[in-house]
């Protein structure tokens, strides 16, 4: 990977999912480290934990129980942290959070992470 380029710059165009996955899920703790507190930084360090265990081309099944429980856990937290349960907050929950429990589990019928993102598609182009 290249150093990523500066997401405020790049938000609406021209900034590759590979370019997010690596500020995200590469520098993310590191960088989050010291501008979230500590319970919201541990929460998005679980996110990580599962979406680094997805994304290999090679995965164990004991490594897909590990990334579903880290979802599991994190969505928990997530529920607890952000909207709190509260139906007046529920729009704080996207769906594509909820995606992230059925994402270890579907490993198992697709495969790993690595082949079904879009970092595959923008190698070709």
């Amino acid at each position: 990977h290249c150093p990523p380029r500066n997401p405020a710059e790049k938000i609406s165009s021209g900034f590759k999912a590979t370019e997010y996955y690596l500020y995200l899920f590469g520098l993310g703790p590191g960088v989050f480290r010291a501008v979230l507190p500590k319970k919201y930084w541990q929460n998005f360090c679980k996110l990580v934990h599962g979406f680094r265990i997805i994304i290999q081309w090679s995965i164990r099944g004991r490594q897909v129980l590990e990334a579903h429980v880290s979802f599991t856990s994190f969505f928990e937290e997530y529920e607890n942290l952000y909207y709190q349960r509260r139906m007046d907050r529920l729009h704080f929950c996207r769906p594509c959070l909820h995606t992230l429990l059925h994402a270890a589990p579907e490993i198992i019928h697709v495969g790993p992470g690595a082949y079904t993102t879009q970092f595959t598609m923008e190698r070709a182009i």
